[in-house]
């Protein structure tokens, strides 16, 4: 489904390492290049001299040189760290960041035409026994291990074989080119990918030896070259024979000579032999026993003396169901029979069901009558019974009854007959289908126990969800008693100025600030309106009083009181005179030209006896016009007159620009008078609506509103209780909400309920089964009713209607769609809908929150029961629709093998779900037993059962990948006859069992590929590729083609789970 490209190279240098050849002389211990320098020179006396090509020996760094590697650049190690598990099919690795690290200080250059280079590091992996830590560190650059002998140790020979360059795109030339053995060609491309991003590719070395199961494991980096050792144990390397010496080679007077210093160490440990695909392998696809999900319960003796259900045809039996059972195809016609029979088995009610009812009732009718003439009304034998099995007393006590389960949810007390004897309504829906038939009673009896078993740790979650509401609930009953204190004094203080809005806006007055009314405060509406604040202020009523001095004085009509005033006010009849002055801080001429103006003019030279008219042209300035006459009046000697004595201020500009500037400084200075008054101006007053104000300051002001909006700013609420408290601001009745998966509890229990007849499924076993969901909604509302009789035994606030549960299943994989709300999308995935909203006429088990009113449908569970999951819990599950395939003709042929149908790249992401579909719930028993459910039903999911071949009856495969994810390396197991592809090469094809040889053989023939049988497009493709790389020059990167293991997908069809035996 993706277009991912991985690019092999079997070596890569930088910088003059690149020019190493060959192997370093006798005696070297560096690696050596030969470069030559040109030397220039330029004579004193000028001239030209020619420069001088003089040839060097340069000696390089090399594993001598080296005592440590920064821990950084290594960036993964295959398996991990500690990992206790691992699959000994698979080689060990380690990974580096720098692609040219493995052979950076390599004392030799390539060959084999430029394809082969060792590297100056090697991977070993010692299993325990083959080495032990050294002791003594001192003096020693690096830490080292003391190994039992060399046996363990890769062939010299074969060293370049197992390190080569990983990138992550390819270095094709062109499309056509697969491979290539040209390394002067392939390495400026790698050069040029890197100069683009540099981290598109890095190192890898391999450890070619095969790992042992269950064997724990050191694996070290060490120095592959002797002079590399000596360095990590602190001596010369000048000892070592030569620099291409190997550092387990023997010779003589070799220092310490089973000492191996290491730059890196991690260890795991394998388990038994089993990777993905072996494991896959074992599982075996198989229709399940058409006895999974019922076992018998004996019903003809149920006690409390009530009548047994003992008819010859049900054979005084019935099905007790699970949450999950063998789907309808899975079982033959009889079969399909006999289970509808104990479905049915209550059609028309039972003897046995309505003296049940009579016992249930009683509860109702003890709040009616006194005990013993509740029973005797009611027909249900409570009495003692005799050895010969007549009566002998009726009870005179109340009874523990069985409980009416989802009573509180559904609002009802009674079954199958009102209190007055007359037959209730809807007397076979989802209340009397869940406390009438045995099967479900004991379904909703499970939720019970397992609500007592874990009442504390439900409780706790359910006090924490909702703060502290009790005390919540104590300062509401506060509140609502202020409230109704509040709303008598209130109503008597301002119930009758409400209907007069003059009056009441005069009274009202302290609060105008904080009391909106539209989108202003009241206060800032009065600003704008005729009727100003000041009107409505304590001096104004005093003056405006009726009978009062103003009053008498103004020319008013008699009778005209205040809010007569303000009502005139308003509406324009009567003006309020406004005094005729500026606005405080405003810009008026007057106070700019007494006040600026003179002050300006006493910093300046003014003639002897002309202060005065100084001041006399800063009040001519107060008017434009006047202002504009005289400057054109102005003599132009009259501006230098100096009396004598005075000292002459210096050169100023001609009479002409002095008058010019004068006048442009004056507009200046009207304009920004002439703004400030603009600014100052006041807009036109309007009339206010008193009525409607009057309305929103009594709203305001009605405690009823005040003092709770007051109390909730207090409280500490999740929104939704908030949301949910009635408007009267009663005691908040709350619900916790607890998404735990309560199949975990119920299984734990027994397995029994969530699948009987669970044993049934063999080992290694992939299958289909279907969800009963009857059974899920009878154990769900047993678990809402416990738990609300536990939530009013704890005294928590609830009315007893909440559904606290509602998820069965383990939804906890599911990941909302972008922009998705996430209390919808959550809401989405619970498996019933709240109980109180089930509709009343509705039979149990037509209640699934994922499916569409009216749609219900039972969806297939994939099963899977071995180890693949246990070793690989995050491997991918999924369905895919399936296509038919096509005959000569190009036409759907049916007897063809179906085929997945093909997903566009660009859908991948969000895939269209009539192509793919994930998982919608998951579930687990311990401890092999795997649980996916789909949005499929079997019809759907097993696809055309007659008629002709289509598009959309094609049916669905369920698909099992391995999560794709970092390369691995290493060889399958086992296979089914000759491999078709380097995938399926095993590790005898290379290694023959009952060989000595620890390590793959870089030289051994390649397997030969078997004929593909039949025709597979994909393999066709991976089998063209594969046959260029077993036919190329043996390198480290065709090793690596060869050894890389691609995650593996196996796709099963649903028909081969759903098939009738």
């Amino acid at each position: 489904m993706t277009n991912a490209c991985y690019s092999f190279l079997p070596w890569y240098r930088r910088g003059l390492g690149g020019l190493v050849t060959g192997v370093p002389p006798a005696g070297a211990q560096r690696p050596t290049v030969q470069v030559t320098v040109n030397v220039g020179a330029e004579p004193a006396g000028g001239g030209a001299v020619p420069d001088m090509a003089v040839p060097q020996t340069l000696s390089l760094y090399g594993p001598g040189d080296v005592t440590g590697i920064d821990p950084h650049a290594v960036i993964r190690c295959e398996p991990g760290k500690g990992i206790s598990n691992v699959e000994p099919n698979y080689l060990a690795s380690i990974e580096f960041y720098d692609e040219d690290l493995p052979w950076r200080y390599s004392p030799e250059g390539p060959t084999n035409s430029g394809l082969r280079l060792a590297p100056w590091l090697a991977l070993v992996v010692l299993a325990e026994g083959e080495c032990k830590d050294g002791r003594d560190l001192r003096g020693r650059p690096l830490p080292f291990v003391e190994v039992a002998g060399f046996d363990p140790f890769p062939p010299r020979s074969e060293l370049w074989a197992w390190a080569h360059v990983h990138v992550n795109a390819s270095l094709s030339g062109t499309d056509a080119e697969f491979i290539s053995a040209d390394m002067a060609q392939v390495l400026p491309r790698l050069d040029a990918l890197l100069a683009k991003d540099a981290d598109a590719a890095y190192s890898r070395l391999v450890c070619p030896r095969r790992l042992e199961p269950n064997t724990s494991y050191t694996a070290l980096l060490i120095p592959a070259y002797e002079t590399g050792r000596l360095a990590g144990l602190g001596h010369p390397p000048t000892t070592a024979p030569s620099a291409s010496a190997i550092a387990w080679d023997s010779y003589p007077g070799r220092l310490e000579a089973l000492l191996v210093p290491y730059y890196y160490r991690w260890q795991f440990r394998t388990a038994e032999v089993g990777d993905f695909e072996t494991l896959v392998r074992r599982l075996k696809a198989r229709v399940v026993d058409a006895k999974v999900g019922y076992r018998d319960i004996d019903v003809q003796r149920p006690g409390l003396q009530l009548p047994g259900i003992a008819s010859e045809e049900l054979g005084g039996i019935l099905k007790l169901g699970g949450a999950l059972r063998a789907p309808e195809s899975a079982l033959d016609p009889a079969q399909l029979a006999l289970r509808k029979k104990y479905e049915e088995w209550d059609v028309p009610p039972h003897a046995f069901q309505a003296a049940l009812a009579g016992l249930i009732n009683l509860g109702d009718d003890y709040l009616l009558k006194p005990a013993p003439d509740a029973h005797a009304a009611s027909g249900a034998e409570v009495g003692t019974r005799a050895e010969d099995g007549t009566e002998e007393e009726v009870s005179p006590d109340p009874l523990v009854l069985p409980p009416l389960y989802g009573r509180w949810h559904a609002a009802v007390d009674r079954l199958l007959t009102q209190a007055d004897g007359s037959a209730v309504p809807h007397p076979h829906n989802w209340v009397h289908n869940l406390n009438l038939d045995p099967r479900h009673r004991a379904a909703a009896a499970a939720g019970t126990t397992v609500i007592q078993k874990g009442q504390e740790t439900y409780m706790d979650a359910a006090w924490g969800q909702v703060g502290d509401v009790l005390k919540a609930n104590r300062k509401l009953r506060h509140a609502r008693y202020a409230i109704e204190i509040s709303a008598v004094w209130h109503e008597r203080r301002f119930g009758s100025a409400a209907k007069r809005p003059e009056r009441y806006l005069r009274l009202t007055r302290p609060v105008h600030r904080r009391v909106l009314s539209g989108a202003a405060s009241v206060r800032a509406q009065l600003e704008r309106s005729r009727v100003r604040p000041a009107l409505l202020s304590y001096t104004a009523s005093r003056l405006l009083r009726p009978g009062g001095r103003l009053l008498r004085l103004a020319s008013l009509k008699q009778g005209l009181d205040r809010e007569a005033l303000l009502k005139a006010v308003n509406d324009g009849s009567l003006r309020i005179a406004s005094v005729k002055a500026a606005p405080r801080g405003l810009y008026t001429t007057l106070v700019l030209a007494e006040k600026s103006l003179p002050r300006a003019i006493e910093r300046q030279q003014v003639p002897a006896g002309r202060a005065d008219a100084a001041l006399a042209m800063a009040r001519l300035l107060s008017d434009r016009k006047a202002s504009a006459q005289a400057f054109g009046k102005i003599k132009l000697d009259v501006i230098g007159i100096m009396e004598p004595g005075q000292r002459d201020p210096g050169r100023g500009k001609n009479p002409e620009q002095e008058t010019h500037d004068l006048g442009l400084a004056a507009n200046a200075w009207f304009d920004l008078v002439g703004a400030s008054y603009a600014a100052a101006e006041r807009p036109e007053l309007q009339a206010i609506d008193i009525d409607g104000v009057g309305k929103d300051l009594h709203s305001a002001l009605d405690p009823r509103i005040a003092l709770r909006n007051r109390t909730l700013r207090g409280l500490e609420i999740p929104q939704r209780l908030l949301d949910a408290m009635p408007e009267e601001f009663d005691e908040i009745w709350a619900h916790p909400v607890i998404d735990t998966p309560m199949y975990q509890p119920l299984q734990k229990e027994s397995t029994e309920f969530l699948m009987p007849g669970l044993h049934l499924v063999e080992p290694d076993s992939i299958t289909a089964v279907t969800t009963n969901q009857a059974f899920i909604e009878a154990y769900m509302v047993g678990l809402n009713h416990e738990f609300a009789r536990e939530l009013l035994w704890r005294e928590y606030p609830t009315d007893q209607r909440g559904s606290v549960f509602r998820q069965f299943w383990d939804v906890r994989g599911q990941v909302a769609p972008p922009g998705a709300d996430p209390d919808v999308f959550r809401d989405s995935l619970r498996d019933i809908p709240k109980i109180h909203q089930w509709p009343r006429a509705s039979t149990l088990g037509k209640h699934d929150n994922r499916e569409p009113p009216g749609e219900q449908k039972e969806n297939v569970v994939l099963l899977i029961r071995g180890e693949l999951l246990k070793k690989y819990p995050n491997m991918v599950i999924y369905a895919q629709r399936a296509k038919w395939g096509l005959n000569g003709s190009n036409q759907p042929d049916v007897t063809r093998e179906r085929e997945l149908i093909e997903v566009a790249e660009a859908q991948m992401d969000n895939p269209p779900h009539d192509l793919l579909r994930f998982p919608l719930f998951e579930a687990k028993v311990e401890p092999d037993v795997y649980f996916f459910g789909f949005d499929l039903d079997e019809a759907e999911a097993k696809g055309r059962v007659s008629g002709p071949p289509t598009a959309d009856n094609a049916g669905w495969f369920f698909v099992l990948k391995e999560r794709p994810g970092e390369p691995r390396f290493g060889f399958d197991t086992s296979r089914g006859g000759g491999p078709q592809t380097v995938n399926d090469i095993i590790w005898s094809d290379l290694i023959p069992a009952g060989s000595t040889r620890q390590f793959i053989d870089p030289a051994v023939p390649a397997p030969v590929l078997a004929p593909l049988g039949g025709s597979d497009h994909e393999k066709d493709l991976q089998r063209a590729d594969d046959v260029i790389v077993l036919t190329a020059q043996v390198s480290a990167a065709r090793w690596a083609y060869l050894l890389y293991q691609a995650p593996m997908m196996v796709a099963i069809h649903a028909a081969e789970l759903l098939k009738r035996t």
